[in-house]
């Protein structure tokens, strides 16, 4: 893969005198916007992919954030909003998950009965029953 962009490609592959025409100036320098969009939305949405991996809580914002930065450089970029906007990346603890945390008596002693295979009656009356035909 060459490294020269798609209208430095263009430019070269045009004879002498029609690159400096007026239309097809205007023609190459709308190419070459389309590429820098193009290649604006492609890193974009690589941070985007790579946030949930990161434990990004609120990625479109992070990326309102970090829009002035170089998004092709991701490990660098993550690494600097980790350690300069930490609460980015923490993680809230549902309510439930706080109860549950708790430990109660009632939950010790239910997941010392999963742990040990065992089913109360009412569970083993409601599983499906596999039958042949």
């Amino acid at each position: 893969m060459t490294d020269k962009s798609l209208t430095d490609q263009l430019k070269a592959a045009l004879p002498q005198g029609l690159a400096t025409e007026p239309s097809v100036a205007t023609a190459l320098a709308g190419i070459q916007e389309l590429e820098q969009r193009a290649q604006t939305l492609a890193s974009q949405h690589a941070f985007l992919e790579r946030a949930p991996r990161e434990g990004l809580l609120y990625p479109a914002d992070a990326l309102k954030l970090v829009q002035g930065a170089k998004l092709g450089e991701l490990d660098a970029l993550y690494a600097e909003l980790k350690r300069d906007k930490p609460w980015l990346f923490t993680r809230r603890e549902s309510p439930a998950n706080e109860k549950l945390a708790a430990g109660t008596p009632d939950i010790d002693r239910l997941r010392q009965a999963v742990k040990r295979g065992a089913l109360s009656r009412d569970v083993q009356n409601f599983r499906p029953i596999k039958r042949a035909r």
